[in-house]
């Protein structure tokens, strides 16, 4: 079988749930999140028609935006707890480890680090990057529901994409091969943060954004690797709450 090799016990606990259960989270949380935000935006589209509104525009409206991503996020969150049920024993050996959290801290630094060196070469490049699609949605959502941002964008949102993409992808892959491990989920994590757009500029703006999903797809999942979902899921939580803090204080 694909994920025969199973891989030794780890005291951060980040490789010791089924491979069953690896790729059921991985198809759920990327598949299934989506399915499940278009039958919500297929339902709100339902019934504004039947109020005479204009559906489309009405999703389109950081309320809405709210809605859906609040729905699927916490959906999401729930699903993961049940496919994981009592191995999520097993993962939470890493919190028992301090290691996890310093070098949840330090991943988190060299993120920014790595931002801040590649907006420096994008300005010695003559390039400039603004907000793409994902972080302006965000950003919208924040100003108008800033507690509520921070527990679903802040917190919820990271966990989700932790188990997704580390515990379930990462780990399964990581069973066959460390390097397609790596390779694939940067590819997969940055590409869902990644908006296609017809418009030149905007398309430009996206796809100069995304190496700064690709290292932190990188980071995360080093972080993982070495030190567990502790570990990747401290500098998840801090990135995400330090960048929705700055938006709810700038407002």
């Amino acid at each position: 079988m694909f994920w025969k090799n199973e891989p030794a016990p780890s005291k951060f606990g980040n490789k010791m749930i089924p491979a069953v259960k690896q790729f059921i989270i991985f198809l759920v949380g990327w598949v299934g999140f989506r399915v499940f935000a278009a039958s919500v935006e297929v339902v709100i589209t339902v019934f504004a028609s039947l109020e005479g509104l204009d559906g489309t525009a009405l999703l389109n409206t950081p309320n809405m935006a709210m809605i859906v991503n609040s729905a699927c996020y916490i959906a999401l969150l729930i699903a993961v707890i049940l496919i994981t049920n009592f191995d999520i024993v097993k993962l939470l050996k890493s919190f028992k480890q301090y290691q996890s959290y310093i070098a949840g801290i330090i991943c988190l630094l060299s993120m920014f680090a790595f931002n801040i060196l590649y907006g420096l070469f994008l300005t010695a490049v003559g390039l400039k990057t603004s907000n793409n699609a994902n972080e302006s949605s965000i950003e919208n959502i924040t100003k108008l529901y800033g507690f509520a941002s921070i527990v679903i964008f802040g917190i919820i949102g990271p966990i989700c994409e932790e188990f997704t993409y580390r515990v379930g992808l990462f780990s399964l892959l990581q069973r066959k091969s460390k390097w397609l491990a790596y390779l694939l989920t940067i590819v997969i994590f940055a590409s869902i943060h990644f908006n296609i757009s017809f418009n030149p500029t905007e398309l430009l703006n996206e796809v100069l954004n995304l190496p700064y999903y690709m290292f932190a797809a990188f980071a995360f999942s080093f972080t993982y690797e070495k030190f567990g979902l502790a570990g990747s899921l401290t500098a998840h939580i801090l990135n995400n709450l330090i960048s929705l803090s700055l938006v709810s204080i700038i407002h």
